[in-house]
């Protein structure tokens, strides 16, 4: 019996139909390696659903969670119960263009050790996005509060994500697409479940590298990623679990920016509420630059 070379886990949030257009993308690009597909649902799932999915591929897994327990805990519990030699955590909007999975195992079968990496992304104007992160410096804060800021550095200093056009090593990966070697998973403890949503790619990197392992971006390796949009009805509630797992990742690693994140994200937000007023930008768009800043001030 063919051993599994890749298991595909993808954690499922009623995003059913986002899930069974990216199978069929898998399906359509991935010819010569073999996969299993696994969903953890952290939403009820009906059984039609199901079917449809084992349908179009058999080689399915369906588990669902008693209830909503995170991004990182659904992520490990896909890592437990999967066969494969690599585990590619995949966002359940992401779409293929090539055949990623083959091109991603291929150059972890040639670089000695174990790995972490991820592909190059673009959204559906074929416009590459931005998929690759530094650890946290002092740049960081800086480009928070001036983002125009961040085009001018050079990609070693810039503290919001970018892109970069070549394989090389790089220091953290986009969490919608990552690629890792399964028994590293194992080694560096799987994801930190600490983190319900948001900034778990950058504290398994972090680990990784206080470790000595190295993750790398593939330019080889392509896929179309539906970012997050502020339609969702959870945009809000999105936005400030990201900042709640910032402030997390922040004081876990770098405790010395704890007042600083704090600081700057006052300084951020109130600038942002006003040039919002003074524009007459959308309500959302105030109501978010409000909420956080709210946050920033009463909660943090």
């Amino acid at each position: 019996m063919s051993k599994t070379q890749v298991s595909i886990i993808t954690v499922n949030y009623y995003s059913e139909a986002d899930i069974i257009e990216s199978l069929k993308s898998i399906l359509r690009k991935s010819q010569t390696t073999l996969f299993e597909y696994i969903i953890i649902s952290n939403s009820p799932v009906e059984k039609h659903f199901e079917e449809k999915i084992k349908s179009l591929y058999p080689n399915t897994t369906v588990y669902q969670m008693p209830n909503n327990v995170g991004f990182s805990a659904a992520c490990n519990k896909g890592a437990e119960l999967s066969n494969g030699k690599y585990l590619f955590f995949l966002n359940p909007d992401t779409h293929f263009i090539n055949d990623v999975i083959s091109v991603l195992s291929k150059f972890h079968d040639r670089k000695p050790g174990f790995l972490i990496s991820g592909p190059a992304t673009y959204n559906h104007a074929s416009k590459r996005i931005p998929s690759v992160k530094n650890h946290i410096s002092f740049w960081f804060f800086i480009c928070w509060l001036f983002p125009f800021i961040n085009s001018f550095l050079k990609n070693s200093l810039k503290g919001k994500a970018f892109t970069v056009h070549q394989t090389m090593k790089i220091p953290v990966v986009n969490g919608h697409a990552m690629f890792i070697d399964a028994e590293l998973h194992h080694l560096l403890g799987g994801f930190n479940e600490g983190y319900f949503m948001y900034w778990e790619e950058n504290d398994i990197c972090l680990n990784a590298y206080n470790n000595g392992y190295k993750t790398f971006f593939v330019d080889e390796a392509r896929l179309i990623h539906s970012e997050g949009s502020s339609t969702s009805p959870y945009f809000l509630k999105m936005e400030l679990e990201k900042h709640s797992s910032q402030k997390q990742f922040i004081c876990t690693h770098y405790p010395k920016y704890v007042f600083l994140n704090r600081v700057i994200g006052i300084a951020s937000y109130s600038w942002r509420v006003f040039a919002s007023l003074l524009l007459n930008q959308d309500s959302l768009k105030n109501r978010q630059y409000k909420a956080l800043l709210s946050w920033y001030i009463n909660e943090y």
